[in-house]
């Protein structure tokens, strides 16, 4: 498994693919937005799919569109904003079936940076809204 975190601190496209011996990842779920792009077509494999999802990193960026065709990649963009409650509740239930049984047999770990009790919800969000965090803040509820 990989370290994204530490994938971050060093020439993460390069790790990337050297963790795919030099073809590039067929997937990349891209949480960041603005200033990930160009590292994230660099660790694309050819035919690869760039989905992006977060814009903590800003909503905008620059598209080498020469690499975006030399790779033949997709690049799609996803939202819960507009979408149904059936459509999310389609999504939910998938995520349940293909994605959560990976997560319990330890093969998939989301990145942790923090976890606070429930208590002291107000300076987890506050965290967040500083853009204090690299990972997941969670609240316990125990």
């Amino acid at each position: 498994m990989v370290d994204l975190g530490l994938l971050m601190e060093t020439d993460w496209p390069a790790e990337a693919r050297k963790a795919t011996e030099g073809r590039g990842a067929n997937l990349v779920i891209d949480m960041v937005g603005g200033g990930a792009l160009t590292g994230n077509l660099q660790s694309l494999a050819i035919s690869g799919r760039l989905v992006t999802v977060g814009r903590l990193g800003g909503s905008s960026d620059t598209l080498d569109i020469g690499m975006l065709a030399f790779k033949r990649a997709r690049l799609i963009g996803v939202t819960f904003r507009s979408r149904s409650l059936e459509d999310k509740a389609a999504i939910a239930r998938s995520f349940a079936t293909d994605v959560l049984p990976h997560v319990i047999e330890g093969r998939l770990m989301p990145r942790i940076d923090r976890i606070f009790p429930l208590s002291a919800a107000s300076a987890a969000q506050a965290l967040v809204q500083r853009n204090e965090h690299f990972g997941k803040v969670l609240l316990a509820i125990r």
